[in-house]
Parts: C-alpha cells; structure tokens; sequence
C-alpha cells in the first residue's frame, strides 16, 4: 500500500495470489473512515475479480473490527473461518 495519501481518500489493492483466489486489502485515510469508502472498493474489487474468473477472499485480524464490518458490509459474512500460518 502506498505511504503518500496525496489525494487519495481509500486505496484498495487486487493481491494476485497464483491460485484460483486473489485476496483484497483496503485502507482508508483516517479522516474519511466511515463513510462507505472501504465497502465501496471492495465490492467493485470482488466484483471484477469474480469476472475474472476468480474467488476473492477478503482477510483481517480478528481485532480489526472495523475491516470484519467492512468485509461483512461487502458480501463477505463471518463464517467463523480461521487461517493459520507458519512464520520462519
């Protein structure tokens, strides 16, 4: 994600994973928080990757309330699903 803001308001980003899913990340400037910025570009996101072919996958830590609201408001439900990893 980039660190100048410039004029950006929220910034979403297509992970291309080398799967049949590409992850979505999102930020929002902090003064423009919870206006619909986030939910917006995700679902725009999803919805082309779906054109695409692909699953997309939306993931956030499980203390980052407002990602999981903005991953629910996408059309993304909780499903309770954990991911594991294995760092070195």
């Amino acid at each position: 994600m980039p660190t100048d803001w410039s004029d950006n308001i929220a910034i979403a980003e297509l992970l291309d994973e080398p799967a049949l899913s590409d992850e979505l990340a999102v930020v929002t400037e902090p003064g423009h928080q919870g206006k619909g910025w986030a939910r917006q570009l995700v679902t725009q996101a999803a919805r082309r990757i779906l054109a695409d072919g692909a699953v997309p996958t939306y993931l956030h830590a499980p203390t980052n309330h407002a990602s999981a609201r903005t991953a629910v408001a996408s059309g993304f439900p909780d499903l309770g699903w954990k991911i594991l990893g294995l760092f070195p």
